[in-house]
């Protein structure tokens, strides 16, 4: 699969510094899923969504996936986990 964005398991992470999301729980594997639940219709917690606008994949005012979201999202939607996708290469 080629990817449409160039986000990396490293960029949500870096994106997530601030966040505390428990042991064990890797921040781009829970800010991936608030990316999915918000493309659901579903609401997130306040520092997920707040990391998702940050990183332009959410709309500042509308709480809605951005162009980039969804492209984001697209990449996300290949059937395997979150982070073993963030790691694949890039579209030229």
């Amino acid at each position: 699969m080629i990817r449409q964005t160039n986000i990396t398991a490293e960029m949500v992470r870096a994106a997530a510094h601030y966040g505390r999301f428990g042991d064990g729980n890797d921040p781009a594997q829970v800010v991936c899923d608030g990316l999915v639940q918000i493309a659901g219709g579903f609401r997130t917690g306040f520092t997920v969504t707040s990391i998702l606008k940050d990183m332009g994949l959410v709309g500042m005012r509308s709480g809605e996936l951005t162009k980039k979201g969804k492209l984001f999202l697209y990449d996300l939607a290949s059937g395997r986990d979150y982070v073993s996708v963030l790691n694949e290469k890039v579209k030229p």
